[in-house]
């Protein structure tokens, strides 16, 4: 990867439908993964760097439901961008392909010249989109500015 493709910064929009809680928190740029018993804090740098995953307890509320809605309200909705980053556990992160391209392209020798064609086509395809994949729980398809257009 080039130096420039480092510092690639993907936009990721607040989605509730999916429970991607991205904005700002106190400032900085978040993202913010519920689950029943806790969530997890994805905090990054003015600059798109990841500084922090850290896992916090609801709390007074004791009620997740209430506490992820106070939580939610406390968060600046707005647009973030970051760098690529990946945690293995949990499973989160950003890659530029979908799985089915990264799985087809490490089988590019096994294709016939038909599928390789094919292959070329979705890729040059999926590239000119300018779509990226956010792994949140699921694999969601963001478009170039940061909203979820499939999953």
């Amino acid at each position: 990867m080039t130096a420039a493709g480092q510092d690639r910064l993907y936009p990721i929009q607040r989605n509730d439908e999916y429970m991607i809680i991205a904005g700002r928190l106190e400032g900085a740029p978040v993202l913010i993964r519920f689950s029943p018993d806790n969530y997890l804090q994805l905090t990054f740098s003015v600059q798109g760097d990841l500084l922090s995953a850290e896992k916090h307890s609801y709390g007074p509320p004791t009620n997740p439901r209430q506490a992820q809605l106070l939580l939610k309200q406390r968060v600046e909705d707005g647009p973030i961008r970051v760098k690529k980053f990946f945690l293995t556990e949990p499973f989160l992160g950003i890659q530029d392909l979908p799985s089915s391209l990264e799985e087809t392209m490490k089988e590019q020798a096994d294709l016939d010249e038909e599928e390789a064609a094919f292959f070329r086509e979705e890729l040059d395809s999926w590239q000119r989109s300018q779509q990226f994949v956010l792994h949140w729980d699921n694999e969601y398809y963001l478009s170039k500015d940061g909203r979820v257009v499939a999953s």
